[in-house]
C-alpha cells in the first residue's frame, strides 16, 4: 500500500514539474532549439518522414501538456515549431509523410478539440457574438467556404479555408484559454523574440552553406544573396521581415516592462540583430512597414505617457543604434551595395500592378462570391503564366470571396483596431503592429496569410476586452495619463 502511494506521489511530482516547465520561459527557449534541430533534420537528412518531424514533436508535446493539465501559455513558440521547423511550406511530398501525419494528427486534433469543448460552450458562443473581431472573422471564414461554389480549384479552396479556420481557432485559444497575465504576455514576447533568432540562425546556416558552395567567392555569394534574399524554405523573405518587425516591437515592450539591466542589454542587441537581418531581406514594403510601426509606437507613447524623459531617452538610444549600424555597414562596404540594389529597383512594385489589374477584372465578372478563396494562384498561372500565389494586397486578396468577402474583411479589421485602441502598453504595441500590417500589407500578403495573421491574432487575443486593463503605471517606470 505504501509503495503504491509512493509511486503515485512520484508520478504527481513528475506531472507537476512538467506542468511548471511547460508554462515557463525555459520551455519557450527549448522549443527554439528544437525548431532549429527539426529544420536541420528536415533539410539535410534525406529520409521519407523528415518532413513530419516537427509535427511529431508537437503531437508528443500536446499529449504531455494535456496529461499534465498544462495551460498553452507557450502557444506562440509551438506555432514557431510548427512552421519554422520545416524545410518547405508545401504539403508533404511523400506517401509516408501523409500516412504518418494522419496517424498522429487525427488523434491529436481530436484531443485538442475535446479539451477545447470542455470550456463552457454557451459562454463561448456568447463571446463570439460580443467580440466583434471574432464574429466578423467567423463570418469571413464562412464566406471563404461559401466561395468554393465559384472556385475552379475546389479542393484547394476548401483546404485553404480550413487553414484560415485554424487561424480563427488560435485567436479563440488566445482569448478564451490563456490568462491575460504579465507572465503570459512575456511568454508571448519571448516566443516571438525566439522566433526571430530562429530565422536569423537558419538564414546564417543557409548563407554559410552558400558561401562555401562558391568557394569563398564574395562576388558570387553576394549575387546569390540578393537573388535568393532570405530563403530558408518554409516561407518568403518578405514574411520573415514581418516576423522580425513584430519581434522588435515586443523587444521594445519588454525593455519598457522590465528593469533588469542585463535583460535590457540583451533586448537592445536583439533589436540590432533583427534590423541587420531585415536589411538582407531587401523587402522595401517591410522597411516602410517598420517605419510606420515605430512612428505609431513613439507617437502613441508620447501622447499617453507623462514621463516624457523616458521616451526621449529611448528615441536618442534608437538614433544612436541606427547611426552605429549605418557606420558599420559603410565600413564593411555593404551600405553602398544595398543602396545600389534598392536604387535599381526604384519605386517599382515588381509586377504587382499586373496582378492587381487581373484581380480587379476577375472581381468585375464575379462580384458576389468571387472566384473562390485561394484561387488567385490558379488564375495568375493560367492568365499571366507567373508563379505567384496571391495578389499582394489584402483588399484584392479578400475580393476572391466577392463583395461579401471584402465587407466582412473590412469590418474585421475595423473591430480589431477598435479592440486594440486602448491606453495600456501591450495594446499600444499590438496596435502599432497592426498599423505595420496595414501599410506593408498594401503591397504584400500580411493579413490573410496564415502564418502572419495567426501571430497578430494570438497577440491581439491577449488584449483584454473589458475596460479595466493593465496600465503602464503597473511597471512603476512610466505613467499613463488617466
Amino acid at each position: 500500500m505504501t509503495a503504491s502511494i509512493s509511486k503515485k506521489d512520484k508520478l504527481c511530482n513528475i506531472s507537476l514539474k512538467l506542468k511548471i516547465f511547460f508554462e515557463s520561459k525555459f520551455f519557450v527557449i527549448a522549443l527554439g532549439f528544437l525548431t532549429i534541430i527539426s529544420w536541420l533534420w528536415a533539410n539535410f537528412v534525406k529520409i521519407p518522414i523528415a518532413f513530419s518531424t516537427p509535427y511529431i514533436f508537437i503531437a508528443i508535446i500536446v499529449w504531455l501538456m494535456c496529461l499534465t493539465h498544462s495551460k498553452p501559455c507557450a502557444s506562440m513558440a509551438m506555432f514557431m515549431l510548427f512552421f519554422a521547423g520545416n524545410s518547405s511550406m508545401k504539403f508533404p511530398y511523400t506517401t509516408a509523410d501523409v500516412i504518418l501525419l494522419g496517424i498522429i494528427g487525427i488523434p491529436t486534433l481530436s484531443l485538442v478539440a475535446y479539451k477545447f469543448s470542455r470550456c463552457k460552450i454557451r459562454s463561448n458562443l456568447k463571446f463570439l457574438y460580443q467580440d466583434k473581431t471574432a464574429f466578423w472573422l467567423t463570418i469571413l471564414v464562412g464566406i471563404m467556404y461559401l466561395s468554393t461554389i465559384k472556385s475552379p480549384v475546389k479542393g484547394f479552396t476548401m483546404l485553404y479555408s480550413f487553414v484560415m479556420m485554424l487561424t480563427l481557432f488560435l485567436y479563440l485559444l488566445s482569448v478564451l484559454v490563456i490568462e491575460k497575465t504579465d507572465k503570459n504576455k512575456q511568454l508571448m514576447s519571448i516566443g516571438l523574440i525566439t522566433f526571430m533568432y530562429v530565422i536569423i540562425i537558419e538564414f546564417a546556416i543557409s548563407a554559410a552553406i552558400d558561401y562555401f558552395r562558391y568557394d569563398g567567392n564574395l562576388e558570387q555569394f553576394w549575387i546569390s544573396l540578393q537573388t535568393k534574399k532570405v530563403n530558408i524554405g518554409w516561407s518568403l523573405g518578405n514574411h520573415f521581415a514581418v516576423i522580425i518587425n513584430i519581434a522588435i516591437a515586443m523587444c521594445i515592450y519588454e525593455i519598457i516592462k522590465h528593469k533588469n539591466l542585463a535583460y535590457r542589454i540583451f533586448l537592445v542587441l536583439s533589436i540590432i540583430f533583427g534590423i541587420v537581418a531585415e536589411v538582407f531581406t531587401f523587402s522595401r514594403g517591410a522597411y516602410f512597414g517598420f517605419a510606420a510601426m515605430i512612428g505609431t509606437l513613439f507617437l502613441a507613447l508620447l501622447i499617453m505617457v507623462k514621463n516624457k524623459k523616458f521616451i526621449i531617452w529611448s528615441i536618442l538610444i534608437a538614433i544612436f543604434c541606427a547611426a552605429s549600424l549605418l557606420i558599420i555597414f559603410w565600413k564593411l562596404g555593404l551600405l553602398s551595395q544595398i543602396l545600389e540594389i534598392l536604387s535599381d529597383r526604384g519605386m517599382s512594385v515588381n509586377g504587382r500592378d499586373g496582378l492587381w489589374e487581373l484581380s480587379i477584372n476577375l472581381f468585375k465578372d464575379n462580384w458576389l462570391l468571387g472566384t473562390g478563396w485561394g484561387s488567385s494562384y490558379y488564375y495568375i498561372e493560367q492568365i499571366l503564366n507567373r508563379p505567384e500565389y496571391n495578389y499582394h494586397n489584402y483588399i484584392l486578396q479578400s475580393s476572391t470571396c466577392g463583395i461579401l468577402g471584402i465587407i466582412s474583411f473590412v469590418l474585421f479589421v475595423v473591430f480589431l483596431i477598435k479592440k486594440l485602441f486602448k491606453p495600456d502598453l501591450f495594446s499600444i504595441m499590438i496596435f502599432s503592429i497592426t498599423v505595420m500590417f496595414l501599410v506593408h500589407g498594401f503591397v504584400d500578403t500580411l493579413f490573410l496569410n496564415p502564418i502572419l495573421m495567426s501571430i497578430l491574432l494570438m497577440l491581439a487575443g491577449m488584449v483584454t476586452n473589458n475596460k479595466r486593463t493593465e496600465t503602464i503605471n503597473q511597471t512603476k517606470e512610466i505613467e499613463l495619463v488617466e
